[in-house]
């Protein structure tokens, strides 16, 4: 089935972001979720604003207990991140930023036909290894191969995000996801199967995701964000 898109207006969204969403074919059947979408980027970009602030503005030894607790949650450090490993997490966090500060679209497709092909997801943000001439809507990055971490040269294409998925899911869930997305586009962020993965509590699927795979995991990221955003503006978590 070929993978025809419509446009949409561009979204509402905050702090001068832009974004266009363009829906598929079947996603005409179960309606538009523009609403939901603006709420996913205005969380997203806000936690993505409170992080990289916080980072920027922060030494080592001053980091407070909310960003030790969900950074040892999802990057898996100890009590004292070194120097290395923070400016590992504040780069990738501010080129998804400063990635979203120019126009993005979010494609929303209606079902599995839509989505890489062997896969079952709720969102993804899809690799070319071989471009071809036509590089609309690609960010020139890199694709980590999971399994041996050896990165090559790449470009990306639209964040996606399934309607099903979108309309199911709160405000903050959706958040997360399009944060995940956002990592693979603007920042290489990789996934790692089911240990990088996270439940709907926040806790890892499985064991065995490594320190080293963290700071790469596109999860880790998007859930760090999203908790220590709430966290320092004293708000609800999930």
């Amino acid at each position: 089935m070929a993978k025809v898109y419509f446009a949409k207006k561009g979204l509402s969204a905050p702090q001068g972001a832009s974004a266009h969403v363009r829906y598929s074919y079947g996603t005409a059947f179960t309606g538009n979720v523009d609403s939901k979408l603006e709420g996913a980027i205005s969380e997203g970009i806000s936690a993505l604003n409170c992080a990289t602030t916080y980072l920027a503005n922060t030494d080592t030894a001053d980091l407070n207990a909310n960003f030790k607790y969900y950074a040892e949650k999802y990057f898996l450090l100890g009590d004292t991140p070194t120097t290395d490993e923070l400016n590992n997490i504040y780069a990738v966090l501010l080129l998804t930023k400063n990635g979203l500060n120019n126009k993005f679209t979010i494609k929303v497709y209606s079902s599995a036909s839509h989505a890489p092909k062997g896969f079952t997801t709720n969102g993804y943000v899809t690799s070319y290894l071989n471009p071809k001439d036509n590089q609309k809507h690609r960010t020139a990055g890199v694709w980590t191969d999971p399994s041996t971490m050896v990165g090559k040269n790449a470009f990306k294409g639209d964040i996606h995000m399934g309607i099903s998925t979108v309309k199911g899911q709160s405000d903050l869930t959706n958040a997360s996801l399009f944060i995940h997305e956002a990592t693979h586009k603007f920042a290489d962020t990789a996934d790692f199967g089911e240990q990088g993965y996270t439940t709907d509590q926040g806790s890892f699927r499985k064991p065995g995701l490594q320190p080293a795979q963290a700071l790469m995991n596109a999860e880790s990221y998007a859930r760090f964000a999203i908790h220590f955003h709430r966290g320092e503006k004293g708000m609800k978590q999930w």
